[in-house]
C-alpha cells in the first residue's frame, strides 16, 4: 500500500513540475514573441508568408502597419497585395518573383507601395522560395522594410552631391582631392584641363610622379606627403613648374589635409589658381622697363620728363650734360630748388 502511495505522490510531483516547466516555456515563448513584434515595430520591418497553391498570405502586425491595412478587414491574398502597387511596379515585381522561382536571381528589391490612405512608401522586400520534397516551388516567405526616410536622405545627399559637383566643375580654378598616399581620386574640369587629360581613367589613382614629368612630379608628390605628414595647411604658395609640352606655369597653390569623423588623416584637398598670365605680364613689363631704362640712360640725346609747372621729374645723363651738370640727379635737384 505504501509503495502505491509513494508512486502516486511521485507521479503528482512530476505532473506539477511538468506543468510548471510548460508554463515557463509558454511564458518565455510569449515574451520572445512580444520582443519580436516590438523589434519589428522599431525597425519598421514586417514579415510575410505566401502559399502559391492558395494564393493566401500571412502578415505580421508590422506588415499590416506598413501597408496601412487593418487585420481582419483586409483579405490576405496575392491579388489584393498587388492593389498596393502601381501597374509598372506590379510588372516589375512579378518579373523579380519569376526570376527568384527559377533561381536566376535572388528576390531583393526596392520599390514603391501605395498605402490604404493613398500615401506612398519606399520599401525593401526580400524573400526566399520554399520547395517541397520534389523540388517544386510551393511558397515564399520574407520581410518588408519601410526605407522611405532612408531613401529620402539618400536622394537629398545625391542632390547635394550633384549641386556641389556642378559648382566645383564650373569654378575656373583647378580643384582636386588625393588619398593619404597622394593618389588623385577627384579632379574638377579645370584641373583635368590643367593636367591635359579628357577622362577620369587617365588620372584616377595616380600620384604627381605619374602625372607630371621629371622634377615637377617629384616635387609635387613630396609636397603632398609633407602637408599630410605635418597635417598643416599650405595656403597660396607660389609654385612654378613645366608641363610635358615644356610650357611653364605659375600657380598659387593651397593644400589642406582632410580628416574623417574620427580625426584620422584620409588625404588632402588641393586648390590652385593659375596666375601664369599675370606672371608673364609682369615679366614682360619688367623687360620693357629694362629696355626703356637702357635706351633712356644710353641715349646721346637729352631726354627728360617735366611737371606742368616746368620742373624736371626725370632726366638722362645727356640732358644733364647739356645744362652743364655732372649727373641728372644734381641737375634735377638744383633746378627744382
Amino acid at each position: 500500500v505504501w509503495g502505491l502511495v509513494i508512486i502516486l505522490v511521485i507521479f503528482i510531483l512530476l505532473i506539477l513540475v511538468t506543468a510548471s516547466s510548460v508554463k515557463r516555456v509558454q511564458y518565455k515563448m510569449i515574451k520572445n514573441h512580444l520582443k519580436f513584434k516590438e523589434a519589428q515595430r522599431i525597425a519598421k520591418i514586417g514579415s510575410w508568408e505566401w502559399d502559391f497553391s492558395t494564393g493566401k498570405l500571412k502578415w505580421s502586425q508590422e506588415q499590416f502597419s506598413i501597408f496601412g491595412e487593418e487585420r481582419g478587414e483586409f483579405d490576405l491574398n496575392y491579388e489584393n497585395y498587388l492593389t498596393h502597387l502601381e501597374p509598372e511596379e506590379r510588372t516589375r515585381m512579378q518579373t523579380y518573383i519569376e526570376q527568384a522561382i527559377v533561381g536566376t536571381a535572388p528576390f531583393a528589391v526596392d520599390h514603391v507601395i501605395t498605402r490604404k490612405d493613398g500615401t506612398k512608401l519606399t520599401v525593401y522586400e526580400q524573400g526566399t522560395i520554399l520547395f517541397d520534397l520534389h523540388g517544386k516551388p510551393v511558397g515564399m516567405f520574407g520581410t518588408t522594410q519601410d526605407i522611405t526616410t532612408q531613401k529620402k536622405a539618400e536622394e537629398e545627399i545625391k542632390a547635394e552631391r550633384k549641386l556641389l559637383r556642378t559648382l566645383i566643375d564650373n569654378i575656373p580654378d583647378p580643384i582636386y582631392i588625393k588619398d593619404a598616399s597622394g593618389r588623385k581620386i577627384m579632379a574638377n574640369k579645370s584641373d583635368m584641363a590643367f593636367m591635359g587629360v579628357e577622362n577620369t581613367e587617365e588620372f584616377l589613382g595616380k600620384t604627381d610622379i605619374e602625372l607630371f614629368p621629371g622634377d615637377t612630379g617629384v616635387q609635387g608628390h613630396n609636397s603632398d606627403l609633407e602637408v599630410m605628414s605635418g597635417q598643416i595647411p599650405v595656403l597660396n604658395r607660389l609654385d612654378n613648374f613645366t608641363d610635358s609640352s615644356k610650357n611653364e606655369y605659375w600657380l598659387l597653390a593651397s593644400k589642406i589635409p582632410l580628416f574623417d569623423t574620427e580625426n584620422n588623416l584620409i588625404g588632402l584637398l588641393g586648390i590652385g589658381r593659375d596666375i601664369s598670365k599675370r606672371i608673364r605680364a609682369e615679366q614682360e613689363l619688367a623687360e620693357t622697363q629694362k629696355k626703356f631704362e637702357a635706351i633712356f640712360s644710353n641715349s646721346a640725346e637729352g631726354i627728360y620728363q617735366s611737371s606742368p609747372e616746368g620742373r624736371f621729374i626725370i632726366a638722362n645723363q645727356s640732358m644733364a650734360k647739356i645744362f652743364g651738370y655732372t649727373n641728372a640727379d644734381e641737375m634735377i635737384q638744383s633746378i627744382t630748388d
